[in-house]
């Protein structure tokens, strides 16, 4: 409840042209958790910010506060297609917080595995083990992954395996 007591200051600071007072009011607005609409939109319109540490943090907090998850969510898959990795893997992190609710990124989580990057990989095949059932159509792009002999890191690819096996396993029910 403190917290909000100094949301307005962290509001105005996301009007801010210095980029650590935006992070900072964009990090803090996050560890509130819970925040009405109108504020979550005022966030959301840093989706666009020319700094990817401030698209990082942004991802970040919508991961954080997750409703109403008609505005988080369709801002995650917007910062999913960010050209650079960091952004996207805050992003894909968020999204893994959604649960079921995050089906709709499915599509878009699978397109990111081409990125062959360990980490973006290992946050990509966890989010889709948090989502669940429905992740089971990433599965096949995931043993390609798997056993992609170009990608070195095989912790990661074990990691994965072991995803794969699981969301194998999972009923609709569950």
């Amino acid at each position: 409840e403190s917290g909000k007591k100094g949301l307005p200051g962290f509001l105005s600071l996301l009007q801010d042209r210095d980029t650590k007072l935006k992070i900072s009011a964009i990090e803090a607005i996050g560890n509130l958790k819970t925040v009405e609409p109108s504020v979550v939109s005022l966030l959301i319109k840093n989706l666009t910010h020319p700094k990817r540490s401030v698209r990082s943090a942004l991802a970040e907090a919508l991961g954080k506060i997750k409703h109403p998850k008609e505005l988080t969510i369709p801002s995650l898959l917007q910062l999913l297609r960010d050209r650079y990795i960091c952004v996207r893997l805050h992003s894909v992190t968020a999204l893994g917080k959604f649960g079921k609710e995050a089906e709709p990124a499915i599509p878009e989580l699978l397109k990111n595995f081409d990125e062959k990057d360990p980490a973006l990989d290992m946050a990509i095949a966890e989010t889709l083990c948090d989502i669940g059932y429905k992740a089971k159509v990433g599965i096949p792009k995931m043993k390609e992954v798997a056993q992609d002999k170009d990608r070195p890191d095989q912790m990661t690819k074990e990691a994965i395996s072991r995803i794969i096996n699981y969301l194998e396993l999972i009923n609709e029910n569950e």
